[in-house]
């Protein structure tokens, strides 16, 4: 999946003194082609000014594309490393990414004070409804520790009574101690804290009131940021809904979390393998991947708000408790997953080891023009180190190879691996030159794999595999790299850009992007179909890929029909693969092509509106501009609690 924006802009915010700040600002913007109207909303504006002048001037798309470069020339220059296979790719990508570059009077404070400052206000709680009870229990690392008495008024502070207990220490009378509380308490649920993790008045009540309006999941965590001494609030972390590959990483276990009280009992018990060092953020961590072994997902419920924030002065649990606890989980589940070493965020690598690699058919459409066909296939054969494969490569067209695509082949076709399928058609199907490869082949699981896509390690293909290892997981994607070393997939936002694009898109290999979300494997809505692991039983389920899109959005469709169908998506981001984009077919809607992109983009809207409103792996606080999807969103697409009732509403 892969196209040009659509639309795509930049956006400035004025400050709260108001239209002062905004004089002589000027936004450059790409408009659709198909747009009727254009929303200005101006945040921050004072209640006095009467009148505002708004002047609008077309220029052209080269005349957009100079002033973009002359802003941000550090962004373009980077776009030029790599060569010039791509270059003007490369190019329209970076153009495509300044044009959504955020304003810096984008700030956290502004953001909170236009859409986060709850002040005094209360749930509206529906008196018919049955809620929940909550407890609270406070660990405390030491007695020395930092943080309690924060923590301890944020709790006195709540707007409903609670109870609350603290737990001193780590080892095994901590244990004891916990079990011991929990006996006492008579609550439904219990929320973990950690000492110096602070709540703001409404924390309890909404989530109690959550509780009930989920019908009671097993458990509910919700958004966070950090807080100095002063009271000042910074780096907001707008968390993803929980899924398990993510949670290994250990990422989503800080901040408040509510689970039942009869499932922490059951781990409190004397005795319980599941017993290390007790800390906040490794029982939360425990406790959830005990649920996700239990047949059946786990009913975890996101709430989007800041409801906790996180003091200087906590004291993180060590990474080698958290290693701990996905180690035994590991263990007990017997998934293919190896902690790499022991600091925050955990990276946990999956591979397939040689005894459960089961055959996997690669399928290749390709038209068999570029040089870097040979290339790309050839070193995908000489340098995967995995025994049960096959390549099976489908050139779709009317009539017989003719001699120019013969020789790009001859090399490859020598490998007993390798199989040709020839397919007459008039016109380049992705979608059919897919199926029909899936068609005749042999292998229980399927590789959709671009022609110019190479490996970069040769345990690319056992990492993919390892992944499948887990039932619950039905595909999974590759991370991928332009030639300059910089991001072309990590994952599909869906709603980003208007539809769906691709994340963190030209992030340098080494940056670990916004919450690490760059740099370790998750589930994710959609994957790229430039190189997309499935299982052959789920295609042959779902029909393969909708042949009424030849082109694009044929992956993004078919991964969520994927999820709708009950399966996780997976981004494994140690699996990194090399991509020279386009370079066989050319851009997907150029030329001919541009004419199918309208009918197809207003299809995928209408089919899959509520994820594009939606997307359960971004957060609805996160922005859904082009290149910005880490960026605040202004405003965000959900609405405080106490605006309409007792639950949550993502619009």
């Amino acid at each position: 999946m892969d196209r040009d924006p659509c639309s795509s802009f930049e956006t400035y915010v004025a400050p709260p003194s108001g239209i002062l700040g905004l004089a002589g600002r000027t936004a450059v913007i790409y408009v659709a082609g198909a747009a009727a109207s254009l929303q200005v909303d101006l945040f921050g504006i004072a209640p006095s000014v009467q009148s505002i002048e708004l002047r609008m001037l077309p220029i052209s798309r080269t005349a957009a594309a100079c002033l973009f470069a002359l802003r941000h020339p550090g962004r373009l220059l980077g776009a030029l490393r790599g060569g010039g296979l791509g270059l003007t790719r490369r190019l329209r990508t970076a153009l495509a990414l300044l044009a959504g570059t955020p304003s810096a009077r984008r700030s956290y404070p502004l953001w909170i004070e236009l859409f986060d400052s709850w002040g005094g206000a209360t749930t509206h709680r529906d008196p018919l409804r049955q809620v929940p009870s909550v407890g609270v229990v406070v660990f405390q690392p030491d007695a020395t520790s930092a943080g309690r008495n924060a923590t301890l008024e944020s709790l006195a502070s709540q707007q409903q009574p609670i109870v609350a207990e603290v737990v001193t220490g780590t080892g095994d009378a901590a244990w004891r101690q916990l079990a011991q509380v929990l006996s006492g308490f008579a609550t439904d649920y219990i929320a973990i804290l950690q000492a110096g993790e602070v709540l703001r008045p409404q924390a309890l009540a909404v989530l109690a009131d959550a509780l009930a309006a989920t019908d009671g999941p097993d458990a509910i965590f919700a958004d966070e940021d950090r807080q100095d001494a002063a009271g000042q609030r910074r780096e907001p972390l707008f968390k993803p809904e929980a899924n398990h590959t993510l949670m290994l990483s250990g990422t989503l276990t800080r901040g408040i979390w509510v689970f039942r009280r009869s499932d922490l009992m059951a781990l409190s018990q004397p005795g319980h393998p599941a017993h290390g060092e007790l800390w906040a953020e490794s029982l939360r961590l425990e406790a959830w991947l005990r649920l996700y072994e239990r047949s059946g997902p786990v009913r975890t419920h996101r709430l989007p708000f800041v409801l906790t924030h996180r003091r200087d002065t906590v004291q993180p649990a060590p990474a080698s408790e958290l290693a701990g606890v996905v180690r035994r989980h590991i263990g007990r589940t017997g998934l293919p997953g190896t902690v790499e070493d022991e600091h925050f965020p955990l990276q946990v690598k999956f591979a397939a080891p040689p005894a459960a690699q089961q055959r996997v058919s690669l399928i290749v459409p390709t038209a068999a023009r570029s040089p870097h066909v040979t290339e790309c296939l050839s070193a995908v054969l000489s340098q995967t180190e995995y025994a049960e494969f096959e390549m099976l490569i489908v050139v779709s067209q009317i009539g017989p190879l003719d001699e120019h695509q013969t020789r790009i082949l001859t090399p490859i076709l020598r490998d007993p691996r390798v199989r040709l399928l020839e397919m007459e058609t008039a016109s380049f199907n992705f979608s059919q030159a897919n199926n029909e490869g899936v068609r005749h082949a042999s292998g229980e699981l399927i590789c959709l794999l671009n022609d110019d896509v190479a490996p970069m390690q040769p345990d690319w293909l056992a990492g993919l595999v390892g992944h499948l290892a887990d039932p619950r997981i039905g595909a999974v994607g590759a991370k991928l790299y332009y030639q300059n070393r910089t991001i072309q997939h990590a994952g599909v936002i869906i709603g980003l850009a208007g539809l769906a694009a691709h994340v963190n898109r030209m992030l340098a290999q080494e940056e670990p992007g916004y919450a690490w979300r760059a740099v370790l494997n998750q589930e994710v809505s959609a994957v790229t179909g430039a190189c997309l692991l499935v299982r052959r039983s789920i295609y042959a389920a779902l029909g393969g890929l909708d042949e009424t899109y030849p082109i694009a959005f044929n992956d993004v469709d078919f991964c969520l029909r994927i999820r709708e169908a009950g399966h996780g998506i997976v981004f494994s981001a140690q699996t990194e693969m090399w991509h020279y984009e386009s370079v066989s077919l050319g851009h997907h809607f150029s030329g001919a092509r541009a004419a199918q992109e309208a009918a197809e983009l207003l299809r995928m809207r209408t089919r899959w509106a509520g994820i594009c409103r939606n997307d359960p792996f971004h957060n609805p606080n996160l922005s859904q501009e082009r290149g910005a999807e880490w960026e605040l969103a202004f405003p965000p697409r959900v609405r405080p609690p106490f605006c309409f009732g007792s639950q949550p509403s993502e619009e």
